[in-house]
């Protein structure tokens, strides 16, 4: 099979397609070419015409799909498939339409930033599939393809965090999706960005932003290197050493704000 990944994409591309023009929702064989990287130039060959065709896979499935395309992908022809599926699938259905304005505002974020904003508003149903979607994607991104700059990475912040102030539960952990909104703190403070400090301090101008001006100030340190650049995990707990996530405490019911 990897001998001659051409000639197995285009059979495989070609079955897919077949199937799904009879609106299947599962695609035999999928799964293992999305997840191993033995498999990455047959993905490579098969992920956009997927995504260009197949309107009724499973949220998680295009979930899948979508990270993958952004793994092996041109980001240029999967910035066209999401300007051409944000015109196809419903804005009611956030599960998925979610996944593609949050995968259009990570290859073009200036031009998708007032829709991402205007779509979100205060429903978190519509923030928490973009907030999970990106992360995972930022997260996945060990070969650093996705060149997101520092002002979009705060734009997106300003965004979201605002919104979806950090929680912990009664044991004094910080629910999975506080995790995913410090991620983003996280990838801003590793930024290489020339105009990530001024984007730092941009937003520590923002009104809204100042329950994470503790945040920021550990940020901006990390960025300027003044500190040992720590893991992710390593990041949280020191932030929560020093009192700097003013975290609220949601005991009665976790399901409310957490989602672990």
């Amino acid at each position: 099979m990897l001998q001659y990944p051409e000639d197995v994409a285009a059979s495989l591309g070609e079955f897919w397609q077949a199937l799904i023009a009879q609106q299947t929702e599962y695609l035999p064989g999928l799964e293992p070419v999305l997840s191993l990287s033995a498999y990455r130039s047959i993905a490579r060959r098969t992920v956009l015409p997927i995504l260009q065709h197949w309107r009724v896979c499973r949220k998680k499935v295009l979930r899948e799909v979508l990270r993958s395309a952004f793994l092996v992908a041109d980001h240029g022809l999967l910035l066209t498939v999401a300007d051409n599926a944000l015109h196809a699938w419903d804005p009611n259905d956030p599960g998925r339409y979610a996944l593609w304005l949050g995968s259009a505002y990570l290859l073009a974020p200036t031009r998708y930033a007032a829709a991402l904003q205007d779509y979100m508003g205060r429903s978190r149903e519509r923030i928490l599939p973009p907030l999970d979607f990106i992360v995972l994607v930022l997260s996945a991104d060990v070969e650093q393809r996705l060149a997101l700059s520092a002002p979009a990475s705060a734009m997106l912040l300003q965004i979201i965090a605002p919104k979806f102030p950090p929680h912990q539960d009664q044991h004094g952990h910080l629910c999975d999706n506080s995790q995913k909104l410090l991620y983003l703190f996280y990838r801003l403070a590793l930024s290489a960005d020339p105009q990530a400090a001024a984007a730092i301090d941009r937003l520590s101008r923002v009104r809204v932003m100042k329950l994470f001006s503790d945040i920021l100030q550990e940020v901006q340190t990390l960025l300027t290197r003044q500190a040992a650049v720590p893991s992710f995990d390593n990041f949280v707990a020191d932030l929560q050493r020093r009192g700097a996530i003013r975290a609220k405490k949601n005991w009665s019911d976790g399901s409310q704000h957490c989602r672990n």
